[in-house]
């Protein structure tokens, strides 16, 4: 079973990505600037990957050089799965417009709001912190408590801790420096949305057909980076039924 967290403290990110106000950012929401055709990447029967290229990336989009915003990014995202009722699906063969639309967008947001909030201080936040911060703006109704999971056979409790919903639900995990967005449908169907930049890529959405495939694909992207996933928190998202 995952573990409750307590609250922690705001903590400066020592190894944030430097420079990310020196540009100004030149995409405003969803406008044609962002009509960008994103195919499907058949892994197996029950994983593909949806790839943007280098330049759409929380740290590269519009000209940025860099970005901490991967929190609020993931928060800001989940209003718009639940504005526009965005659906998974495996059978896709590329991003719909609607999909790509909301994620770049849910970036430009998540962006601007940690710039207005923290400017220059690059800080690691929580979804607790999002939600005392901005949480209006992503128009969060309530969280859930935050839920630590340890890598015990491939995050066998993480995947089971997010697999029995009812209802389409969103959460967040955070680990590794990094947090993504969680989507998971009612029948088992699910999507998670890393925007960072990676190493022969920009950000990335994964669906597949349960959360177990999905934690083991995540867990194959951040091993491409060298990075291993051994600690994690999750985070449950409720929003209201219209983003601001």
């Amino acid at each position: 079973m995952g573990r409750l967290i307590n609250r922690k403290s705001l903590s400066l990110n020592k190894y944030s990505e430097e420079g990310y106000r020196n540009l100004t950012l030149n995409i405003d929401g969803i406008s044609t600037e962002n009509q960008i055709c994103i195919k499907c990447t058949k892994v197996s029967s029950s994983l593909c990957q949806f790839i943007f290229p280098t330049t759409i990336a929380q740290s590269t989009l519009g000209g940025r050089q860099g970005s901490n915003a991967c929190t609020i990014i993931a928060v800001r995202f989940g209003a718009y799965c639940v504005q526009y009722n965005l659906d998974v699906s495996l059978l896709w063969k590329q991003l719909p417009q609607l999909w790509a639309s909301s994620f770049i967008s849910a970036i430009c947001d998540g962006n601007d709001m940690y710039d207005e909030v923290y400017s220059d201080t690059a800080v690691y936040l929580d979804v607790e912190d999002v939600v005392q911060s901005v949480g209006t703006e992503c128009n969060v109704e309530s969280v859930s408590a935050i839920f630590g999971f340890t890598d015990a056979n491939d995050f066998a409790d993480l995947a089971a801790h997010i697999s029995n919903v009812q209802q389409p639900s969103y959460g967040v995990l955070i680990g590794c420096g990094k947090s993504v967005g969680i989507l998971i449908q009612a029948n088992g169907l699910c999507a998670l949305i890393d925007s960072h930049i990676h190493t022969s890529s920009g950000a990335i959405i994964l669906m597949a057909d349960s959360p177990s495939s999905l934690i083991t694909a995540y867990l194959g992207i951040l091993h491409e980076q060298n990075l291993a996933l051994n600690l994690c928190t999750f985070t449950w998202v409720m929003y209201g039924n219209a983003s601001g």
